[in-house]
């Protein structure tokens, strides 16, 4: 009496290493993105509290506040990259991680250095929407260009 192979007949560990059993990769890194997003999106009404603090703490914007700027950003964009850079390390892709981090690294440097060396102060501020302050590296004159666009 022959018994039918089927998925009930099988040995359990052939059932874990089955490729037709096991869900694609990528609903492993969308649930490790959504983690991500989550706990980001739990962190936001804790921004205010860590600003109010820093801003105690160093009220003459000191030069390191400055670069980091302390905006929820500031400490949420190296959690995703380091998930990116994860994620492309595990696939192989090397010559891909070293573009995108020195592609993330060069934008930022050359962003924060045009803000300082152009030196335009914010539109809405009390000091006139055509106020400059090249080279200055003064607080409230760092508004061009936009973080947005570049």
């Amino acid at each position: 009496m022959s018994r039918r192979a089927g998925p009930l007949t099988r040995n359990p560990n052939e059932l874990l290493n089955d490729p037709a059993s096991t869900p694609p990769r990528w609903t492993f890194w969308a649930a490790i993105c959504a983690l991500l997003a989550a706990s980001i999106a739990m962190t936001f009404p804790f921004d205010g509290w860590l600003l109010d603090q820093v801003q105690r703490l160093a009220p003459d914007a000191s030069p390191a506040r400055r670069v980091l700027k302390l905006s929820r950003w500031a400490f949420y964009w190296p959690v995703i990259a380091a998930a990116l850079l994860f994620a492309l390390r595990r696939a192989g892709r090397r010559r891909l991680i070293v573009s995108v981090s020195l592609t993330f690294l060069i934008g930022m440097g050359l962003l924060y250095t045009l803000k300082n060396v152009i030196g335009r102060a914010r539109p809405d501020e009390h000091i006139g929407a055509y106020a400059f302050h090249p080279l200055g590296f003064i607080d409230g004159f760092d508004s061009f260009p936009s973080g947005h666009t570049t």
